[in-house]
């Protein structure tokens, strides 16, 4: 708001003050014939159709408050004349200038007391003088160019303000890239290490040992009982009365032998059998390499178990 044109001089003001007169005595007709000779282009605008003695009165007024920067005072005596002046046709020329003079009061007015409806008044008053200077077949001087140049202005103003902020769009966020996703491995069944099963191959083949030892014991007795037999048949061919229960003794002795080392061969066979074979897959998860090997006879029976580490 500091580029407003410049309103009427103290020196137009005089020459109204000269002239109030003759306004009472005319109420309804223009106040002024022509423009002081030293009067602006907007003096003799307003000047050649100032409105009557009290609308002249009014605007007087309100150019002291203009000049005074009590904007606010100046677009109240400024409104009456202006509403005033509508009830004579003759000044609307000079009303319409008085209205563009108006809108910048209340736009000045507005900078201090931010008063809306002051935009609102000063809005439609711009619009009429721009369309008036506008009007077709009217040429413009240069104090209607500049005037119509600051209206254009100001209704450049008011539209900014009155619009409504637009929204500022929020930047475009990328959407986080997929996080990917692994199935989790399927849980693996605990393996035992082999440990249990060489000690329980190792127990079988102690196992084994014992039964070896056992049949050993059985054959070492069913030999006894042979000879015990052998000899009862000699005694017995000697006609020896106790022979014949010493034969039988001998013979139950050989067969008592004979089952238990039956017993304990095949104890002996099926514990190396499973002690070989638990042994061989402990070491085979204990990644050890076991050998074993086993033999049996009649008058014998042997086992040998190597592991190499």
């Amino acid at each position: 708001m500091d580029t407003l044109r410049s309103l009427p001089h103290r020196r137009f003001r005089t020459a109204i003050a000269s002239l109030v007169a003759g306004a009472l005595a005319l109420p309804s007709a223009s106040v002024f014939a022509a423009a002081p000779p030293s009067a602006s282009p907007t003096e003799e605008r307003v000047t050649d159709e100032a409105g009557p003695t009290t609308a002249q009165s009014l605007f007087e007024q309100g150019l002291d408050a203009y000049e005074a920067d009590d904007f606010a005072g100046a677009a109240e005596s400024w409104s009456e004349a202006h509403a005033l002046m509508a009830q004579e046709p003759e000044l609307s020329a000079g009303r319409r200038v008085l209205g563009f003079d108006l809108a910048q009061a209340h736009m000045r007015a507005y900078d201090s007391d931010h008063d809306e409806s002051r935009v609102v008044a000063a809005k439609p008053l711009l619009q009429t003088f721009v369309a008036w200077v506008d009007r077709p077949g009217h040429t413009m001087d240069e104090g209607e160019k500049q005037d119509r140049m600051r209206a254009i202005e100001l209704l450049e103003r008011i539209e900014s303000e009155s619009s409504p902020p637009q929204p500022v769009p929020a930047p475009a966020v990328a959407p986080p890239a997929p996080v990917p996703t692994h199935a989790p491995p399927p849980p693996v069944a605990p393996q035992p290490n082999g440990t249990g099963l060489l000690v329980g191959g190792g127990i079988a083949i102690g196992g084994s040992v014992a039964s070896v030892v056992a049949a050993s014991a059985a054959v070492g007795s069913g030999r006894k009982a042979q000879r015990r037999f052998e000899a009862a048949q000699q005694e017995y061919s000697a006609g020896s009365t106790t022979a014949e229960a010493e034969i039988e003794a001998a013979d139950r002795a050989g067969r008592r032998a004979n089952i238990g080392f039956l017993v304990a061969a095949t104890s002996a066979v099926l514990l190396v059998a499973g002690g070989v074979t638990m042994l061989a897959i402990g070491a085979r998860r204990r990644k050890r390499h076991v050998s074993a090997s086993a033999s049996l006879s009649p008058s014998s029976a042997a086992a040998a178990v190597s592991v190499r580490f």
